[in-house]
């Protein structure tokens, strides 16, 4: 956790100190702009479900989410459509970006201590809303985010749970 919170730190002070530079449009398209259509991310997260994510954006302002990662024994499967509000914040916090998702979140294995399971079940399905925030800074290929994830298990019983996870994707 104390290398996430660094590796934020420098992000965010890489980004004040040198991300106010002009660029023309062809870098811009390849650079965060407000608009990533057609974009890929691809990186880590930590937390509750540690493992890969995949984010494609779809428009300005919408994403399609998927995460592979692993829970105390559990192997999870995730996808989301994720709602994002650019031009939220002004000034200096314009790079921070909120955002709301809604998916499934499926999970794999004998022991959790997030998933339900019923008679030895080795399979659960949820109901999974992240809510947060992604660090996207200008000039920069790279994007950093923390969220919370507000979840009901429907199969193979009604349970529910949070999960939280931090982590950071490169853009191409």
């Amino acid at each position: 956790m104390r290398s996430v919170i660094c590796l934020l730190a420098l992000a965010l002070t890489h980004t004040l100190a040198f991300g106010q530079g002009r660029t023309t449009a062809a870098q811009d398209k390849a650079l965060n702009v407000p608009d990533k259509t057609d974009e890929l991310g691809v990186g880590l997260q930590l937390g509750s479900l540690s493992g890969v994510n995949l984010e494609y954006w779809l428009t300005q302002d919408r994403t399609m989410n998927a995460a592979l990662t692993a829970e105390r024994g559990n192997v999870a499967l995730n996808a989301t459509h994720v709602w994002l509000f650019a031009n939220t914040f002004g000034g200096q916090f314009r790079n921070f970006v909120p955002f709301v998702g809604a998916g499934l979140l499926g999970a794999w294995g004998d022991r959790s201590d997030y998933f339900r399971r019923a008679n030895n079940e080795n399979f659960a399905l949820a109901l999974h809303v992240p809510l947060g925030i992604e660090f996207l800074p200008r000039l920069e290929r790279f994007g950093i985010f923390a969220e919370l994830a507000p979840s009901l298990e429907f199969v193979p019983q009604s349970f529910a749970f949070v999960t939280g996870d931090v982590g950071a994707r490169f853009y191409f």
